[in-house]
């Protein structure tokens, strides 16, 4: 016994009955514990260890169990000396073990495990411990322990082999699934074993009589099935669902009304595979989770034309918050099929008007993505409506038209002679043209540059510039870039980058000193895209001169085209700058500059206080294919905290490893 070593907490707290006081005792145990160097921890080890194996009441015992768990290598050397002696608290040893033993210690409680004489208790723990730590070893004793005769033993061997995720064969586990001690537990592991071999299997105990079974068959069969399909094998999943019998299919319906959402998602994945209609109505009861979501998509495409009438029922009959998800899942059903239920068409038509926007919005997406034709007009007309509704309306006669659905003479026929240049209808015509890029939208566009509507020009701006070839575009584009309103200059700049039209330059430098800062930014952006050298001398005066940092960055980024040795020196020159954005932008810069001065300022960057600039500057070396860096980088490595950093950096570090050993 080792009573007279004096712990560094105040033992008492830890069997205090109390919930609160008890956990704010281990709360600081603990952090004593931690706080202690390696040397003390083995010093109050074996006291910690004495007094977990003497705590009666199941409440102290947890207590000291996480205390001697804090420990960690420093008990486990000590609990490994005491298993195998025959103490009477071997099992809360063994417990600990669980938590804190490593592969090193399988081989220990492999041996307990495997005795006959010993505890059937303490060997399901040791069971439990090994499937915990996992490994070959552990995998070999927990398969031998299914030989044994005692149901519970094989049910902890059968839980551990799922736990270490262990290859075990089909043959191996299903003569397991005949008890009913050990079923649950057998239809669990068959999830690790060939998907070929076990689906068919597990499905046969989607109906099981015992409710554990029936969960524990619908989230292993939609495991497998999901392994099938990620090895490009889905059909064969999808058929043996789609022979489900009538029965197993009510069965597995009912486990969408199940409490644990892994059991609902996974009953959906497998009712989309059946192609079980019948189950789409209580699937949009619970749409409003992502998950369900996703598999509810599978279904209804899956559903086809059927799927078309069943939404249109439940649009129907749903309450206004569960329509919008009704109309979203109308947008997997694969075009075409809405025409065997034009109905479905008129609902979707109708929702266009709904007062609430998502669900409005969610119609126009389910329209277009359907390929309604004979909804134009209704879509052309709730483009009348600002916002999200408008936009998607617009989007939707888009896609019509985009995929031949429609075609560009229907819109002229929507729009009239002569279109609107004020309010929802105008800004929404120029979001339709500018996803049509075709040079006869042109003159239109130009027109409305001259709206008294400042949110029509700025539409009509944006347009513009995603219609190439269109030299009456960029005429009209510098023309605008003289307008009263900041927002259709900036648009205006952007256009003209993006058309990329040497007759842009000369206003896009003009318009680097617009007294608006996102102007600048808009023309320095825009400059910086086109890489052209003539725009290198203005991106130089604007890094030193403008007292934005937005605009700076676009510039910067610029300059990370040029490899100019003066546009180098200045970059270096701005490694010491106090704007987090300014040296993000000049990390990756500098990515493309050969020297080796370049590494050693990027490298210096590793030690900035914030996390994203040393994130960018550990990018930027992994992609500059320095080898030298490679060291220097494992002892930033050693001391970096933040796990995308550290990410950053070890991929940094196999890129450069892998460069050298191309090299050898």
């Amino acid at each position: 016994m080792t009573t007279d070593v004096t712990l560094p907490f105040d033992p008492e707290g830890l069997a205090d009955p109390d919930f609160r006081r008890r956990r704010a005792s281990v709360e600081g145990a603990i952090a004593a514990v931690e706080a202690l160097d390696a040397a003390e921890r083995r010093r109050v080890a074996p006291a910690v260890l004495d007094r977990l194996a003497r705590a009666d009441e199941p409440h102290a015992r947890g207590a000291w169990l996480d205390v001697a768990a804090a420990l960690g290598d420093q008990a486990a050397a000590l609990v490994a000396q005491r298993i195998g002696s025959g103490e009477a608290h071997e099992r809360i040893f063994i417990d600990l073990l669980q938590r804190i033993g490593t592969p090193r210690h399988s081989d220990l409680l492999a041996s307990i495990a495997l005795r006959s004489d010993v505890d059937l208790n303490v060997r399901a723990a040791a069971a439990e411990a090994l499937g915990r730590i996992g490994g070959d070893t552990a995998c070999r004793c927990l398969e031998a322990l299914l030989e044994v005769d005692d149901d519970v033993l094989r049910s902890y061997a059968l839980d551990g082999l799922t736990a270490a995720e262990c290859n075990v064969s089909v043959q191996r586990i299903e003569p397991h699934l005949r008890s009913p001690v050990t079923r649950r537990a057998a239809v669990v592991l068959l999830a690790h074993a060939r998907p070929e071999d076990a689906l068919g299997l597990v499905l046969a105990y989607l109906d099981d009589p015992m409710p554990g079974v029936r969960t524990a068959a619908t989230v292993t069969a939609s495991r497998l099935a999901s392994r099938m399909e990620a090895s490009g094998r889905p059909a064969a999943a999808a058929d043996m669902l789609r022979r489900l019998a009538p029965g197993t299919r009510d069965a597995l319906r009912q486990r969408l009304s199940d409490g644990d959402p892994e059991v609902v998602r996974s009953a959906i994945h497998l009712l989309a595979l059946a192609v079980d209609a019948e189950a789409l109505g209580e699937v949009v009861a619970r749409i409003d989770d992502p998950d369900v979501f996703t598999h509810a998509t599978h279904l209804v495409a899956a559903l086809g034309a059927q799927a078309a009438r069943t939404l249109r029922e439940l649009a129907e009959r749903t309450d206004a918050m569960q329509r919008k998800y009704v109309f979203r899942l109308a947008t997997s059903i694969p075009a075409g099929a809405v025409g065997m239920d034009p109905e479905f068409v008129r609902v979707l038509s109708a929702a266009l008007d709904d007062e609430d926007e998502e669900t409005a919005a969610a119609a126009a997406d389910a329209l277009g993505a359907l390929g309604a034709r004979t909804a134009m007009g209704p879509l052309y007309r709730a483009m009348d409506r600002d916002g999200l509704v408008g936009e998607a309306a617009a989007d939707a006669l888009a896609r019509l038209i985009g995929t031949g659905v429609a075609s560009a003479d229907d819109l002229d026929v929507l729009a009239g002679a002569t279109w609107p240049i004020e309010g929802a209808v105008a800004r929404h015509l120029c979001r339709i043209v500018g996803r049509l890029p075709h040079p006869r939208y042109v003159p239109q566009l130009v027109a409305m540059l001259g709206s008294a509507d400042a949110t029509v020009r700025v539409a009509a701006a944006s347009a513009l510039g995603r219609i190439a070839g269109a030299q009456d575009a960029v005429g009209a584009l510098s023309f605008a870039l003289a307008d009263e309103d900041p927002r259709v200059r900036a648009a205006a700049c952007r256009s003209l980058g993006a058309l990329e039209a040497p007759e842009g330059i000369g206003p896009l430098l003009s318009a680097t000193r617009d007294p608006s800062p996102s102007v600048r930014s808009a023309a320095v952006g825009a400059l910086a895209a086109l890489g052209n050298a003539a725009v290198f001398p203005r991106l130089r005066e604007i890094v030193l001169e403008d007292p934005v940092p937005a605009v700076v960055v676009q510039a910067i980024a610029g300059l990370g085209k040029s490899r100019a040795a003066q546009d180098q020196s200045l970059l270096l020159g701005l490694t010491t700058a106090t704007d987090e954005e300014v040296l993000k932008a000049v990390a990756r810069a500098l990515a493309g500059f050969p020297s080796h001065r370049v590494t050693a300022a990027l490298l210096g960057m590793l030690a900035h206080e914030r996390w994203d600039v040393r994130w960018a500057a550990a990018q930027a070396l992994a992609g500059r294919g320095d080898v030298t860096a490679v060291p220097p980088l494992r002892r930033y490595l050693e001391r970096e905290q933040d796990d995308l950093v550290r990410q950053a950096i070890e991929d940094a570090v196999a890129r450069l490893d892998a460069l050298a050993r191309e090299d050898e």
